[in-house]
């Protein structure tokens, strides 16, 4: 059964690896750039993985907020390799993979299953709605927001303070509809509020990497940082929403393009530039960690002794 796991999880690092490079490569092709018209500064573009990093980790903590929250404990570093692996699974058709891929390989950590999942689910709403504040925040003025966009960020933070008590309601409901139990006491607002602190904190580093990122791959950034952190957190969200795109695939690059330019990041040819090479540099930085950690798995079980 070690054994069969072992070239499971070997399986599943060639499958990301073949479907993400696919993906660059169909996303290169279909653009004009040419790797004659980069000059690229790797300094800024080394330097834009440590705010990743960052973001990485307060995720990461977030979810095991919500773990707490429900009675369920797991190591960060535990956390973080659960994290990163079942991330793998946004490559594969289908938003269910990474969700389903944590449940399971929380519960090989001890960890429910139905705990873990509800616990990835509750940060993925609160992401995205903090994503959602953020970039009416940072890009309103910027984008030509309407009344109604103020309105329905206004919403969405009542909705996000309702939380810990609407969710206990919704579980009680799934478990009616389900006829399973479903463990969940009612989750402390203290919780959420920490959970939405983190995902917040973490979309402003994605656009404070993404604005290094802009600034190793032209050579100087234009616009600020409200700007850098608008347009990534719009893109982003956009491809996440799109239920049909892997990794939000065409989805994010064409949004990305048309922000840019509207927010004074870069010119049209520029923009073009941004939007490819910024999906090769988020699928690196997405992906690599998982497969990193799938092969030190592998070469661990290799050097075990049998039992």
């Amino acid at each position: 059964m070690k054994q069969r796991w072992i070239w499971l999880q070997i399986l599943l690092a060639m499958v990301v690896l073949v479907l993400a490079g696919r993906l660059i490569f169909r996303t290169w092709n279909a653009s004009d750039v040419s790797v004659a018209s980069l000059h690229p500064r790797w300094s800024w573009i080394l330097a834009s993985a440590l705010p990743v990093a960052f973001a990485y980790a307060l995720l990461i903590e977030s979810w095991r907020i919500a773990l707490r929250a429900w009675g369920a404990q797991l190591a960060f570093a535990d956390a973080t390799r659960i994290f990163f692996v079942s991330n793998l699974g946004k490559w594969v058709p289908g938003k269910v993979w990474t969700i389903t891929a944590m449940a399971a390989m929380s519960k090989q950590s001890g960890v429910s299953p139905v705990i873990a999942a509800a616990a990835s689910l509750l940060l993925q709403v609160i992401n995205v709605v903090a994503g959602l504040l953020v970039i009416v925040a940072t890009g309103a003025d910027a984008m030509g927001f309407s009344r109604s966009a103020y309105v329905t960020a206004a919403v969405l933070a009542v909705g996000l303070a309702t939380a810990p008590i609407v969710f206990p309601h919704l579980a009680r409901f799934a478990a009616r509809i389900t006829k399973r139990d479903i463990p969940f006491s009612e989750i402390p607002a203290r919780a959420i509020l920490s959970m939405a602190v983190g995902a917040t904190l973490a979309w402003i580093a994605y656009g404070v990497a993404f604005r290094w990122f802009i600034a190793g791959i032209l050579g100087g950034a234009g616009g600020n940082y409200g700007s850098a952190i608008a347009a990534y957190t719009a893109s982003y969200l956009l491809g996440f929403l799109a239920f049909f795109a892997p990794g939000g695939i065409g989805v994010r690059e064409t949004s990305l393009t048309g922000l840019l330019i509207a927010l004074g990041l870069a010119t049209a040819p520029q923009a073009a530039i941004v939007a490819v090479t910024s999906r090769i540099w988020l699928t690196i930085l997405e992906s690599l960690p998982g497969v990193a950690y799938l092969l030190a798995g592998r070469a661990r079980s290799a050097d075990s002794p049998p039992t």
